[in-house]
């Protein structure tokens, strides 16, 4: 049980980096463009 906790927490973690480096991008682009 706790073992499942901390992957979902892990989990949870990596996907909070990928969106935020997809909303960097995102915004680096939008500069880009003006």
């Amino acid at each position: 049980m706790l073992f499942l906790l901390c992957q979902s927490r892990y989990l949870l973690f990596l996907l909070g980096i990928a969106f935020f480096l997809f909303l960097y991008q995102r915004y680096s682009r939008v500069r880009a463009n003006f």
